[in-house]
């Protein structure tokens, strides 16, 4: 028998057992003083085939529900609004388009306060801004929109947002990212390898949205968004309820 892989075995599934017993005992309200040390869930995802190429954040920044209203684009009103924004000058830096954006999405009757422009993507003579809506630097996901400039001019607005409306006046108590993490372990059955690429706050709206239904108040929820592999993501409840 190979008594050093017999060892190692019998070492990690102690390992697993207390890790998880740990998470069953803070989860039930058990005690605050217990920690969960990340080094032994990094040598826990090992085990199970799962590696990490992140850092594991701590808690969640804000266990708040946020209230987001769904914003149609309509490309007629969108056409007629043009008119009123003057061309960005030519040779224009990154900046000029952002600012005349931001002054079309007033125009609009957009709040600016939740928007964030993430990329600039030039091709020619055609400027497209990439935008998302950013609260207290938490992304909603599925937000996302793309002011274009064609010619110095707004050309098109395009894309799926959601404008943050409140948040919830009740908080909760927030799911650590390494129990979030146990979580994601517990849920995977035996396969591999998995490599995490990205753990990071988000306020998921999930499949409460349908883009039918049009304009639409909905609940966005604190979760860990978990990356791995090729671009797969798994979103986990960053609350206790």
């Amino acid at each position: 028998m190979d008594w050093t892989r017999a060892k190692t075995i019998l070492i990690a599934a102690l390992l697993m057992t207390n890790l998880f017993l740990v998470l069953m005992y803070v989860s039930d309200g058990g005690g605050d003083e217990i920690g969960i040390d990340c080094d032994d869930v990094v040598t826990l995802l090992e085990t199970k085939n799962i590696f990490l190429e992140t850092e594991i954040p701590g808690t969640f920044p804000a266990a708040e529900v946020l209230t987001v209203n769904h914003i149609e684009f309509k490309d007629d009103e969108i056409a007629a609004l043009t008119e009123a924004v003057k061309a960005v000058p030519a040779g224009a830096d990154d900046r000029e388009y952002i600012k005349s954006a931001k002054e079309f999405f007033e125009y609009m009757g957009l709040s600016c306060d939740y928007l964030y422009c993430t990329d600039v993507q030039r091709d020619g003579d055609t400027v497209a801004l990439e935008y998302k809506t950013r609260v207290d630097d938490i992304d909603v996901e599925v937000s996302h929109m793309v002011c274009t400039f064609k010619n110095n001019k707004i050309q098109s607005v395009s894309g799926n947002w959601f404008e943050s409306q409140r948040l919830s006046k009740k908080k909760f108590e927030a799911l650590p990212a390494v129990e979030a993490l146990l979580s994601f372990v517990s849920d995977r059955p035996e396969q591999g390898p998995i490599t995490i690429k990205d753990i990071e706050p988000v306020y998921w709206i999930g499949d409460e949205y349908n883009e039918d239904v049009g304009f639409l108040s909905v609940t966005a929820l604190p979760a860990w968004k978990i990356t791995y592999n090729d671009e797969k993501t798994v979103y986990i409840d960053a609350f206790k309820i």
